[in-house]
């Protein structure tokens, strides 16, 4: 029996299913069994299956390959969407009353013309 070098192992795996550049047939024989052990240690579902839809691998050697994965992960299921407030009673608009334009108390100083000249009061 031919000895089985991991790095060819690891190589070939990924060239059939990550980049589809090999298939099963144009590797060594010897090396199709560790390949297949290989990948379904390795790679993912998405990844398995990717190479299938892609025809880098047949239907028999995904069934294989999948054989040895350990079982699917069941799909999550989505977070429930949270259900709306109960509506209530609406509350009532706030009303902002309007600014007041009160003219001020203190009027404005008399003009220079207005005072008497001299300082006192204006004579009669």
């Amino acid at each position: 029996m031919a000895t089985i070098y991991p790095f060819m192992t690891g190589s070939y795996a990924r060239e059939v299913y990550l980049y589809g550049n090999r298939s099963f047939p144009s590797i060594k024989p010897e090396y199709v069994q560790p390949v297949k052990q290989y990948a379904a240690a390795t790679y993912s579902y998405d990844q398995v299956d990717n190479a299938l839809g892609r025809s880098w691998i047949t239907a028999a050697e995904h069934g294989d390959t999948t054989a040895l994965m350990p079982p699917r992960p069941a799909p999550l299921e989505p977070e429930p969407t949270p259900q709306p407030p109960a509506p209530t009673e609406p509350e009532p608009p706030v009303v902002i009353p309007p600014a007041e334009t009160v003219p001020s108390a203190d009027p404005a100083p008399p003009s220079n013309s207005e005072q008497p000249v001299d300082g006192g009061e204006e004579a009669v």
